[in-house]
C-alpha cells in the first residue's frame, strides 16, 4: 500500500490539485498548447483532388484559423513534441484519411520559410525527430472542428 494519493487520470484529480498541476508546467515549459479551431481538417481523399491553388488556399485558412484562435504560442519553435489532433464528424473515416488531411495544420505549425509561406512557428519540422508522437483521433460529432493539442517533449 502507498501512502500517496491516487488517481486513475488528470481529470480525476480536485481542481485546486489540477490549477497547482497546471502551474508547475507553465514553470517549466511542459504546459500543453491548446488550439480549437472551428474547421474540419479534410481528408485525404479530399485533399489529392484539390487543385494546386485550392490546397494554398485551405492551407492559409488553416493558418489564419489557427492564429486567431492559438491562447500563447512558444518563444522559440519547439524542438521536440507531441501533437494530438481531435477531428470532429459524423462519420470516422479510416485511418489513412484521417493522417492524409492533416497536412494544412502540420504547414501551419512551422516555422515561416519559403517551404511553408503561411507557417506560424509553433515546432521546428513536422519530421519524426521534431513530432515524437503524432495522433490523428475522430470524434463523433456534427460540429466542424478541429482541436490540436501540442505538448512539449523536454530533452
Amino acid at each position: 500500500m502507498g501512502n500517496g494519493l491516487r488517481f486513475t487520470s488528470e481529470a480525476a484529480l480536485p481542481s485546486r490539485m489540477r490549477d497547482l498541476l497546471a502551474a508547475q508546467r507553465e514553470r517549466d515549459g511542459t504546459a500543453p498548447i491548446v488550439i480549437v479551431i472551428e474547421a474540419r481538417t479534410p481528408t485525404m481523399n479530399v485533399w489529392q483532388r484539390l487543385h494546386w491553388s485550392q490546397r494554398q488556399k485551405l492551407g492559409r485558412e488553416f493558418a489564419t484559423l489557427i492564429a486567431l484562435a492559438c491562447q500563447r504560442r512558444p518563444a522559440t519553435p519547439l524542438a521536440k513534441c507531441t501533437i494530438t489532433i481531435e477531428r470532429y464528424s459524423p462519420k470516422n473515416p479510416d485511418r489513412d484519411g484521417r493522417y492524409g488531411g492533416v497536412k494544412p495544420v502540420l504547414d501551419a505549425l512551422q516555422p515561416l520559410s519559403k517551404r511553408h509561406p503561411y507557417g506560424l512557428g509553433f515546432i521546428e519540422d513536422d519530421n519524426d525527430d521534431c513530432v515524437t508522437d503524432l495522433k490523428v483521433l475522430h470524434v463523433k460529432s456534427s460540429l466542424k472542428r478541429t482541436r490540436i493539442t501540442i505538448t512539449p517533449v523536454l530533452t
